[in-house]
């Protein structure tokens, strides 16, 4: 879902610096044109043992089954976050991870006002007491103007940041920090074209090896956190056929006096951006943590934008092609944000179920995993969407899926839910029941 966030303004961080591995060869695939092939593996289909809106078909104190499976994980000091194997499976602790777990947007931003983690460590105290285990959330900035709070006080900053991570390994929480939300924030705050995403010689660029040299140097250490994301749905904006018509306004302090074609986004400057981002990683943190882009369901003419201009739906060899240059080497996990169950996809009417066959068996080509960042079935109180969505993930066998997205306060953020609220109630609920389906499916 292509979402532009209108709750709170974040901050991005930005910290002067060597920049260690930060290497600028980008891994862009071949562009041969490819035909159709048809997957072979179909998924099962059992359905959700129980309805989770109905009280009497569920035990309210049941706990999300993968608690036991994590437990492990959180006492062997020899583990550091999610490890994908060389057939594209994710393990924790050496034994294969299956769970749903939540997004929470603002578990970092919401703290910014004053510095003080109290909101953030309140906000993990409900999700442990509902019994998320895994969390999704925004560790950078949304527009250009957040960047003043990591400006006035960078150590404080990181320091809040770490005083997070920690709060959260001691609630045995594993957490995914996404770093990049924004697509235009960083060019807009150095007033540079959008395009610089993919320039070595970029301020862009240059904050992007910095920032992550150093939030990943602060937090690597941790066993809280269970992956590196490099950003939110940058392919959204990539290669539009009328990118004219989506320009963002410059920012106030631009110097420029319009938007030129240097601002039309490309796949090619996201995949020189997240090889870069990659290597920034991998140069500091050896422990072999998931890494993954953040980005969203790709759009179904995403490979023809790129080469042709042109909406035309992709075959399925031209979705493996542009998806392996989303996800170049260095970037072990595809991602995927699902907000549909049935779409027109390889020129075809896909049902969510068909459409998880296809790209999941393109995941086991690429000896990468799939994972489904964000999630959500719209606003319906009665759940049916969310549980048919869920059901799909778990009968593809989608390892992790987090759904969109916790807050303490609902409607903050867009289709938020909160625990006190009855849709809350109910959303975890879903997160309970999916739990104790994986862990019948896969025998965890």
């Amino acid at each position: 879902m292509e979402r532009r966030l209108i709750c709170l303004l974040l901050s991005f961080v930005i910290v002067a610096g060597t920049v260690y591995g930060c290497q600028s060869t980008p891994a862009i695939p071949p562009t041969t044109d490819p035909g159709v092939t048809e997957p072979t593996d179909a998924p099962p289909t059992d359905p959700m043992p129980t309805d989770p809106t109905d009280p009497d078909t569920t035990d309210p104190t049941d706990a999300p089954g993968e608690e036991e499976d994590m437990e492990n994980y959180w006492k062997n000091t020899n583990h550091y976050g999610i490890q994908v194997d060389n057939n594209g499976i994710m393990q924790l602790a050496g034994k294969d991870l299956y769970v749903a777990g939540t997004n929470c947007y603002n578990l970092f931003n919401q703290c910014f006002d004053d510095f003080s983690p109290a909101e953030a460590k309140r906000t993990l105290d409900v999700l442990k007491e509902n019994g998320i285990s895994i969390v999704r959330f925004n560790c950078g900035g949304y527009s250009y103007n957040d960047l003043q709070y990591y400006m006035k006080s960078p150590e404080a900053y990181l320091e809040l940041l770490r005083q997070i991570v920690n709060y959260a390994e001691q609630l045995e929480i594993g957490l995914i920090p996404s770093f990049f939300w924004l697509y235009h924030a960083v060019p807009d705050y150095y007033d540079e074209p959008l395009r610089s995403w993919g320039r070595a010689d970029s301020k862009t660029v240059q904050f992007l090896c910095d920032y992550t040299t150093n939030v990943v140097s602060k937090l690597k250490d941790s066993k809280a956190i269970f992956a590196w994301e490099f950003g939110n749905e940058f392919n959204l904006s990539c290669d539009l056929p009328n990118a004219d018509e989506h320009m963002p306004a410059l920012p106030s302090h631009s110097k420029r006096t319009q938007r030129t074609k240097e601002d039309y986004l490309s796949a090619e400057d996201v995949n020189y951006a997240i090889v870069r981002f990659s290597q920034a990683i991998h140069a500091i943190d050896n422990t072999g943590r998931m890494i993954t882009s953040g980005n969203a369901t790709l759009r179904p003419s995403q490979y023809n934008q790129l080469k042709y201009n042109s909406w035309n739906q992709d075959t399925y060899e031209e979705y493996k092609h542009i998806t392996a240059m989303f996800t170049p080497e260095g970037v072990d996990t595809i991602s995927e944000h699902v907000y549909f169950q049935s779409q027109k996809t390889f020129g075809k009417d896909l049902s969510l179920s068909q459409y998880l066959s296809y790209v999941m068996q393109a995941a086991r080509e690429q000896k990468k995993a799939y994972f489904v960042g964000e999630w959500g079935g719209g606003s319906d109180e009665d759940m049916t969407s969310f549980r048919e969505i869920g059901n799909d993930f778990v009968d593809a066998g989608v390892q992790i899926c987090l759904l969109w997205n916790f807050n303490l306060n609902e409607g903050s953020v867009e289709y938020s839910y909160a625990a006190d609220s009855l849709r809350g109630q109910r959303l975890f609920e879903v997160l309970r029941q999916l739990n104790h389906r994986y862990q019948t499916e896969f025998n965890l």
